[in-house]
């Protein structure tokens, strides 16, 4: 009711589809015996809830430590502080997720989405969602540096993720993992992806 001032959950035996997808997303740690120092964030905004459980578990395989911006609060409204311009919601929340992330985190992960291929043809994601990175980096002159952006979806083949993936790394940490490294944690994190998304479907 419009008087409640929290979210009140009803309780009911139905299937909830939302709380059944948490439970198939539970990271499962497979901790590389290389610790690295590094602590990574990774934001739970936009495009990249979808794929948090591929991220954490490719920095996990190099032993990079992540940390989520799940638990940032109200991230909407400190975005609203900080975009400087009139956002849809997730794209003003986004802002919000990086900022808390960049006071928390070493680095703040966050790569290029332009574009998916399917069967059928290419997909684009939003223009706002594709420049995401460039204008979070915006919000001040001095944590530019911060942010790590990848190019990650687009039409190149996945040699050219890895190897953007790769040089990303070196930026941050040169000669500590070599590009055979990182392309074997990128595949890995692929195939956990995939078996994931394939749990969705059966369920």
């Amino acid at each position: 009711d419009y008087a409640d001032q929290a979210y009140v959950a009803k309780k009911s035996t139905a299937f909830d589809l939302l709380r059944e997808r948490i439970r198939l997303n539970q990271p499962q740690k497979e901790v590389s015996e290389k610790r690295s120092s590094l602590v990574i964030g990774l934001p739970a905004a936009v495009h990249l809830v979808e794929d948090m459980h591929l991220w954490r578990r490719f920095f996990d395989l190099l032993g990079i430590t992540t940390l989520s911006s799940e638990v940032a609060g109200n991230a909407a409204k400190l975005g609203t502080k900080l975009s400087q311009a009139e956002f849809c919601a997730p794209i003003t929340a986004m802002h919000g997720h990086a900022r808390w992330l960049l006071d928390h985190a070493d680095y703040v992960f966050m790569p290029l989405y332009l574009e998916n291929k399917f069967k059928d043809g290419r997909r684009q994601f939003c223009y706002y969602t594709q420049f995401l990175p460039a204008l979070t980096a915006g919000m001040k002159e001095e944590d530019d540096g911060r942010f790590l952006r990848p190019v990650i979806k687009y039409l190149y083949t996945p040699f050219h993720t890895k190897m953007q993936l790769y040089r990303m790394l070196q930026t941050i940490a040169p000669g500590e993992w070599g590009f055979l490294e990182v392309a074997s944690a990128y595949d890995r994190a692929l195939e956990a992806d995939q078996e994931y998304r394939q749990k969705l479907k059966d369920l």
